[in-house]
């Protein structure tokens, strides 16, 4: 198969077997090319007009176009050296991308040359014969490498042109460009297969890598769990192998035509296992160094792995025998676990706090008193800072006080019950003005002989009337017969059984005794002529009387009648002689006599109705016994006033006879308002209602007093209404058990929270501090005092509380259990609800916190088992005095050489300066672990035991390049052609 060779610009067609001498004669025969270089090979944007410009005339900005050839080798500049190298380096990589891909063609051309059979005789492992048969049908997949060594050369030559230096050439020139290619071909054969293991890692994730059959886990888990230090691992060892391997073929000469690629191969093996070496030497005098000379953060792969492992082993993390924990499960719950911190900035959770393991619980409460108890101290004084930080935007004002709230509520507790006072005081005033005016001004007696007085001026003015009416009567002279009215009164004696004649009264005969009845003759003592006596005439009856007597007759039957004294049985007896007189009166009499009789008879009825009838208050007020009244003062006004169901006919007849005098006015008035005094009235006010409605014809005479009254009694009853509301008010305000307001302020400020404890023990705790806060208006000092109150039971409750617990700030933590317990409690988180009704957000923030830190502290509910909590061992000394005499005497004995003697005192320093380094260590990252949850999370992922098992696994990407250079070196063919093409540059 003919090959291409390309050498100044020139590109000439060979023999596939020509050697180095034909191809020397072949060029020696071509003619030259040309040496400028085609404006056309720049890109159009960066070629001048008229000829090419370099990148370094660009920058120059030179207006000399560069020369069109590049200068000779040997005159090279850095900037052509450093392209050689570049390109060198790019060639090797590819060269390595070529050298892997085409290893099924290497491995097919040997399964041709030597067959299966050969391998084995050759006494290759049956792995390999294996690998052989696996491999070989891969070959006619193989990708070519053309089309890359193409791109690469284009890529390559467009660059220099842009940079106006000499295009790369094939080969590589000198030991730098050899030692960067070889290089360039051991990162290039690892990239293939490291690239595979990164994108099927990335597909599959950890724990697919971890199921996939043992070789292919060999190179995919490392990639899964980390693919940065995978790939970085085995870019370091390929580094190094190529290294060792340019090396070797240095200082062999293995370059050129008659490459060998055993040494190839050993030089890249003993590159790979130096590199190793040494990485692991230096990490270890790292180590050390860190161990005797640190800052105490010591912390090397023993202790982190130890770390782990305790971690792994607290948790209950399970491993099958042989096989390291896979800390995963544990870590992504520590990730994807909700954060204190979110809630709480500032917090910092512990490892048990977040994954709430009891394992790791009790793992931390063994820790706190360890050899960094100060750690744990100091977290717990952070996280208390830290919850009171976030609490403070929903706390109380820090400048309120206890006392604002209470001195709210007493300042209008006073007001409220000035007020009523103010309130009673103006309704006593009114009350009292109203009745000044409402005293009787006279006594009982006074009062009588006033109506007594007004009446006798009444009567005395109607009896003045009544005589003018019996005036014509009683000073006519005319005559009247009395003997019809005589014969009238003899029937009525008649007719009295003998029982009643005894009633028959004196008056009855009176008629009788008016009428003469004459006289009967006489005799002369002469006879008349016939011999009968002669008589003298005698004088002829008369029953002619004066009309007065007749009327006075009538006056003293009456008076006899209305006399209380006279029984009712005389008193019927007499009515008939009365009614017979009348009879007479208006039968018997002239006509004109009649008229004149019935007007004065008439008066004289009406005179009697008005002021003469026993049964009458007016008459009894009247009547007189002996020149006397026959009842005193005293009782005279009491006949008048009186209900509308008693005999309200007096008062009216004392209206009419003399309503109109101001003695009777007075009177009544004073009868009333002693009446009213008397019965207390003025101050029952429904009784004084009952009083006017009962007297109801009294005051339509009197409205006035009607109205004073009653406006007494509005006012007694707006008084009485005060005095209630102002005692009620005042028991309410200031009796322990009537209001909250009084409870509350039963105590003083310094016993405030006792005072809000009884609001939350209270029947309704709502109702009680509504009642409290709604009292002071919602006062925003009142309340501010109110929550401080509040606040400062929530953290009795919510804080631990013993000397031993207390931060060295001497503020105490929180209890995260005891806090929500007291929020969750219906009465306080009423209460709560009230006190922040205007700041809703606040207590909801309050309410975020507390959840948040719910789970916290658990080190508290677990302890290790079979452990005191308390940090045992202690370190020992690096070089104690006994080991230092003891090596000395040695010496000096001669048992031992000196060099010995200080191998021995420094490997024991060192080995226990490192020993006593990885326990501190330990005991720092450990606690470190447990006490920061997002720490434990990073140092778990980075420090995983079923991780770094995974990535302990030796570097082995770089076999494949020389498993191409063995394989080509076990073919037919001194190189194969892939890796030809790629190390002419493609000829």
């Amino acid at each position: 198969m003919p090959r291409i060779v390309e050498y100044e610009g020139r590109r000439i067609e060979v023999p596939d077997d020509a050697d180095d001498a034909f191809v020397s004669d072949v060029l020696a025969a071509q003619p030259a090319a040309p040496s400028a270089t085609p404006t056309a090979a720049m890109p159009p944007a960066l070629a001048p007009p008229g000829g090419h410009r370099s990148l370094v005339d660009l920058i120059r900005g030179s207006d000399v176009p560069s020369p069109a050839t590049p200068p000779p080798a040997e005159e090279r500049g850095w900037l052509d050296a450093i392209m050689g190298l570049a390109d060198q380096g790019a060639r090797g990589v590819a060269q390595g991308v070529t050298n892997l891909v085409g290893l099924p063609q290497g491995v097919a051309e040997i399964q041709r040359n030597v067959g299966k059979w050969g391998l084995e005789k050759l006494g290759a492992p049956q792995g390999v014969v294996d690998a052989v048969d696996y491999i070989t049908p891969l070959a006619d997949y193989a990708p070519s490498a053309k089309g890359m060594q193409g791109a690469l050369d284009s890529a390559n030559n467009a660059t220099a042109d842009v940079l106006g230096v000499e295009r790369p050439r094939g080969e590589p020139e000198g030991t730098g460009e050899r030692v960067v290619n070889r290089v360039g071909q051991e990162l290039g054969a690892m990239l293939v297969p490291g690239g595979a293991a990164v994108a099927t890692a990335e597909r599959i994730g950890v724990e697919g890598a971890r199921r996939l059959p043992g070789l292919a886990r060999m190179f995919v888990e490392p990639a899964a769990v980390n693919a940065g230090k995978f790939m970085g691992k085995e870019a370091t060892i390929a580094t190094g192998a190529g290294l060792g391997a340019a090396s070797a073929n240095e200082v062999a000469g293995n370059y050129g035509k008659g490459v060998n690629p055993w040494i190839d191969a050993g030089g890249a093996l003993a590159g790979a296992v130096g590199t190793g070496v040494g990485t692991s030497l230096l990490s270890s005098a790292s180590d050390i160094g860190r161990a005797l000379f640190g800052n105490g953060s010591y912390a090397d792969e023993v202790v982190k792995d130890a770390v782990m492992r305790k971690i792994a082993t607290s948790a209950g993390v399970p491993a099958a025998p042989g096989v390291e924990p896979d800390l995963t499960a544990l870590i992504n719950q520590v990730e994807e676990g909700a954060r204190v911190s979110d809630a709480v900035p500032g917090f910092t959770e512990s490892l048990a706090d977040r994954t709430k393991n009891p394992g790791l619980a009790a793992l931390e409460y063994s820790r706190q008193s360890g050899p960094n108890a100060g750690s744990y101290t100091q977290q717990r004084a952070n996280n208390t800072a830290a919850v009171d930080n976030a609490l403070a935007e929903a706390a109380p004002d820090p400048n309120a006080t206890p006392g604002q709230f209470s001195s709210e509520l007493a300042l209008e507790r006073d007001r409220r019950l000035t007020d009523a006072g103010v309130q009673t005081a103006n309704a006593q005033d009114a009350y009292t003005r109203a009745t000044a005016g409402l005293q009787p001004l006279m006594t009982g007696e006074g009062r009588g002989a006033n109506i007594r007085t007004a009446l006798e001026d009444a009567s005395e003015g109607a009896r003045q009337i009544l005589s003018e009416a019996w005036r014509p009567i009683n000073e006519s002279a005319q005559q009247v017969d009395v003997a019809p009215l005589n014969r009238r009164f003899a029937g009525v004696t008649e007719e009295q059984p003998l029982a009643n004649q005894r009633y028959v009264p004196n008056e009855a005969d009176i008629p009788g005794r008016l009428i003469d009845p004459g006289t009967p003759p006489q005799p002369t003592g002469i006879l008349g002529p016939d011999g009968s006596p002669i008589m003298r005439p005698g004088q002829p009856a008369n029953s002619q009387a004066p009309l007065n007597e007749i009327t006075a007759l009538r006056s003293t039957l009456t008076d006899e009648l209305r006399n209380p004294a006279t029984t009712p049985k005389e008193r019927r007896v007499i009515e008939q002689y009365v009614e017979q007189l009348d009879g007479y009166m208006a039968n018997s009499l002239p006509e004109d006599l009649r008229q004149q009789y019935a007007a004065a008879r008439a008066a004289t009825v009406e005179f009697n109705d008005r002021f003469t009838r026993p049964q009458t208050a007016v008459a009894q007020t009247l009547d007189q016994r002996e020149g006397q009244p026959r009842y005193p003062d005293s009782s005279v006004a009491g006949r008048f006033v009186q209900t509308d169901q008693g005999k309200i006919a007096d008062f009216e007849a004392l209206m009419r006879e003399a309503g109109n005098d101001t003695r009777v006015q007075s009177a009544v008035r004073d009868q009333v308002l002693s009446d009213v005094r008397e019965r207390g009235l003025l101050e029952n006010p429904q009784g004084l209602q009952d009083y006017l409605g009962q007297y109801g014809q009294v005051f339509n005479r009197f409205p006035q007093l009607r109205e004073e009254l009653g406006t007494a009694g509005n006012l007694r009853r707006q008084l009485a209404e005060a005095q209630t509301s102002e005692q009620s008010l005042r028991d309410t305000l200031t009796k322990q058990g009537r209001s909250s307001v009084a409870n509350y302020l039963s105590y003083g400020d310094e016993k405030a929270q006792q005072a809000m404890k009884g609001v939350l023990a209270s029947r309704d705790p709502k109702v009680a501090a509504d009642e409290l806060l709604s009292f002071v208006g919602d006062d925003a000092k009142a309340v501010e005092g109110a929550r401080k109150v509040f606040w400062d039971i929530l953290q009795e409750k919510s804080r631990a509380g013993g000397r031993t617990t207390a931060n060295i700030d001497g503020s105490q933590p929180w209890s995260p259990r005891a806090l929500n317990d007291f929020l969750d409690n219906p009465a306080n988180a009423a209460v709560a609800e009230r006190l922040w009704r205007d700041n809703p957000e606040h207590l909801k923030r309050v309410r975020e916190i507390a959840e948040a830190i719910k789970g916290v502290d658990t080190r508290n509910a677990a302890k290790a088992p079979n452990t005191s909590g308390t940090p045992q061992g202690s370190f020992e000394q690096l070089l104690s005095p006994e080991t230092l005499q003891s090596r000395f005497y040695a010496y000096r004995s001669g048992k031992i050489s000196g060099s010995f003697l200080i191998t021995a005192l420094v490997s024991t320093l060192v080995r226990k300066g490192v020993r006593r380094a990885q326990e501190e260590g330990f005991q720092r990252m450990l606690d470190d672990v447990v006490l920061d949850a997002d720490t434990a999370a990073l140092l778990m992922r980075e420090n995983n035991p079923a991780d770094r098992a995974a990535l302990s696994k030796k570097a082995k990407l770089w076999f494949g390049n020389e498993a191409s250079s063995i394989v080509n070196g076990m073919s037919a063919d001194d190189e194969d052609d892939t890796t030809g093409r790629v190390m002419d540059g493609g000829k």
